[in-house]
């Protein structure tokens, strides 16, 4: 099998110390400094990592394309580092290398309506008080099974002192906003091999103050064990465990985040309706202003005129009496 695509340090594909690339054989060696390209070490059992991306063409990412946690030890008595090179890429697939399973997918999003089933279009801009989901999903469920959300907290995008916690760390709701914003009573799942893996919550559309802006932020990880991921409202915990090979704790915690634009609603009606009677019961209609300073001056020049001609007559009728 010829290959003629990229191998590179996820996040470091500019920098061609971190990169190489085929020329049609079917092996690539490339090497990688511990201080770069974004390998980061784990001094607790002593491995180096790094997220490694393959693409099939060059200077492309499409579907199909692959991405690896690659994992090496070393021994800090003997000092001496296994390297993971001169791999072939036929042989590549999405299961494993150095018994480390492939990053999962998650994502957090925000969708209009009050439940899964009956889901609306993604939320960007609502009203308050809109019936809204905030929901974690794993995407690919081909190697993991279920996923734990918790530590989810919304936050002012002016200030982000001003925050509530919705799930805290146990996975369960916050159970003082329950039956005002947060809507069920717990964290709702849907395992189903037709969907994504979900988990998530129903709350009506809130905002903080001098902010349009509310953001999200959860803690999540994916269990490749179903049962590892499957006690909500319970302490979160990461045990020991394999399962075809891989280790559950190699899989990292990932940050999830999202956002909303919230407008005040019917309480900005409100007092838009009040503002305008107020108006309309001091102002009077520009049009009809102006008619009425028209009238009044042609009411004005006409006084005038008759005054004018009334003093004239006057004055010519006691001259003409004179000379008589």
């Amino acid at each position: 099998m010829s290959f003629f695509g990229d191998v590179y340090s996820e996040g470091h594909y500019i920098d061609r110390n971190c990169r190489t690339w085929g020329t049609g054989t079917r092996f690539v060696t490339m090497k990688l400094d511990h201080s770069s390209c974004g390998v980061f070490s784990n001094g607790f059992d002593n491995t180096y990592s790094v997220f490694v991306t393959i693409n099939e063409r060059s200077s492309i990412v499409k579907a199909g394309d692959l991405s690896f946690l690659i994992s090496c030890s070393y021994d800090t008595d003997t000092a001496v580092t296994i390297r993971a090179d001169n791999v072939e890429v036929g042989q590549l697939s999405t299961a494993i290398i150095l018994n480390t399973p492939s990053p999962p997918q998650l994502r957090l999003s925000v969708y209009e309506g009050s439940d899964l089933n009956s889901r609306g279009k993604s939320a960007g801009f609502v009203d308050i008080g809109d019936s809204l989901l905030l929901v974690a999903s794993l995407v690919d469920n081909t190697i993991y099974q279920n996923l734990l959300v918790y530590d989810c907290q919304a936050y002012s995008s002016a200030d982000e002192s001003l925050a509530i916690e919705l799930i805290d760390s146990s996975e369960c709701i916050n159970g003082d906003l329950y039956g005002g914003i947060i809507q069920t009573p717990s964290v709702m799942k849907r395992l189903s091999g037709r969907f994504p893996v979900e988990k998530w919550i129903s709350f009506r559309a809130f905002k903080f103050p001098d902010a349009d802006i509310v953001r999200f932020e959860c803690q999540a990880f994916a269990c490749i064990n179903p049962q590892e991921c499957d006690d909500t409202c319970s302490p979160v915990k990461r045990r020991k465990r394999e399962s075809e090979g891989f280790h559950q704790d190699d899989v990292p915690t990932l940050t999830l985040s999202g956002e909303i634009n919230v407008r005040s609603g019917g309480q900005s009606q409100s007092r838009t309706e009040v503002g305008k009677q107020r108006d309309e019961s001091i102002c009077i209609p520009t049009m009809g202003f102006a008619f009425v300073l028209a009238f009044f001056v042609v009411v004005v020049v006409a006084s005038f005129i008759a005054v004018f001609i009334s003093c004239w007559r006057s004055k010519f009728e006691d001259t003409k009496f004179l000379v008589y």
